[in-house]
């Protein structure tokens, strides 16, 4: 079968490799979409610390079960349409006995610590895999992982109904940040320096947008709450500077989620946290998010169609990766059609 194959950081090619055993435990699904994250993008550009090579990779996808142990205790049948859960977890570490498996002490993530979904065929353990409703598209599907990290670092802030929220990028995990604070009764407020991403967000319902290129967020903020700065502030980007800066977003007692990736070292004030007696939270992946995701799409709620910018056949896959990389203001969520 056809899989996109990274041999060791930085080389992605599009490779033959066999087709993978269903298991006991594992299911064999025939793939149908992938959407590229942007990990696999710092993958491809050898920026990534985090995968174990080789790997095929991919996590953000939808298929169709073709072989699976009848006996399975999830109900799950020959058919039946899924998206995979991508954590694998060992489920007796501390983070585990607590219910936070995403950062699970020996986690693997599917597309980087073991292979993932850029192939014809998959094999995934059968407790990860979400049936989909039939009300829902493949292409909306492919929307379900991202959508559960949004709802993760929004759990991790805990956000009340009627709380400001501002949004740091708005790439494809700024806005669906925004959006799940948005679920919550929360009032998010994006910013970016791309007025390309600025427009994606307005697409889906955020009117609250802000090119900190050319405006002081901390201002625009104000501007928009009665001259007071958020409650929350998520740090969806990444950006170095963003991070030495986020404190100013908040107001006293603010809480800060961390969910962007940096890729490299940063400075932050450590005094101006203790001033302002911030709440500082990481959130890495999700769990236990899966079905307010699949709920939040299938409902409409979340308009995942927005997000899709363009979708590819395989065979495209390392000339997109590479434009992605050049040009990350044109594109959003891509995705890859499997089948065709």
């Amino acid at each position: 079968m056809k899989a996109l194959y990274m041999e060791k950081m930085g080389t992605t090619a599009l490779t033959e490799i066999p087709i993978p055993a269903a298991t006991k435990d594992r299911a064999l699904i025939r793939m149908r979409k992938c959407g590229f994250c942007g990990t696999d993008v710092a993958g491809y550009l050898g920026l990534a610390d985090n995968y174990r090579y080789p790997v095929v990779i991919g996590h953000e996808a939808v298929g169709i079960i073709e072989e699976i142990d009848e006996n399975n205790d999830r109900g799950l049948k020959v058919g039946d349409r899924v998206t995979c859960e991508p954590y694998t977890s060992c489920g007796v570490c501390y983070a585990c006995r607590k219910g936070r498996y995403n950062n699970c002490e020996r986690l693997s993530v599917t597309g980087c610590h073991q292979d993932g979904m850029f192939a014809e065929y998959h094999t995934h353990p059968i407790h990860l895999l979400h049936k989909i409703p039939d009300s829902m598209t493949d292409r909306e599907a492919c929307i379900v992982e991202p959508l559960a990290i949004g709802l993760n670092a929004t759990k991790r802030l805990d956000v009340q109904p009627g709380e400001v929220c501002a949004v740091a990028g708005s790439g494809a995990i700024g806005i669906l940040c925004a959006l799940a604070c948005k679920a919550r009764g929360g009032i998010p407020i994006i910013c970016d320096v791309l007025d390309e991403r600025l427009a994606y967000a307005r697409a889906v319902g955020l009117p609250y947008v802000c090119n900190s290129a050319r405006e002081d967020f901390a201002r625009y903020i104000r501007s928009v709450n009665h001259g007071n700065l958020a409650d929350c502030f998520y740090e969806a980007c990444g950006a170095p500077e963003v991070c030495q800066r986020m404190v100013d977003f908040v107001e006293n007692t603010g809480r800060i989620v961390l969910v962007g990736w940096t890729h490299a070292k940063f400075t932050f004030d450590k005094d101006a946290i203790i001033r302002k007696e911030v709440d500082i939270f990481g959130s890495r992946n999700a769990s236990n998010c899966f079905p307010g995701a699949i709920d939040l799409i299938a409902s409409g709620y979340v308009q995942a169609e927005k997000l899709i910018t363009r979708e590819i056949r395989l065979d495209q896959a390392l000339e997109t990766l590479k434009e992605m990389a050049e040009h990350p203001e044109s594109y959003l969520k891509i995705l890859v059609d499997l089948e065709a």
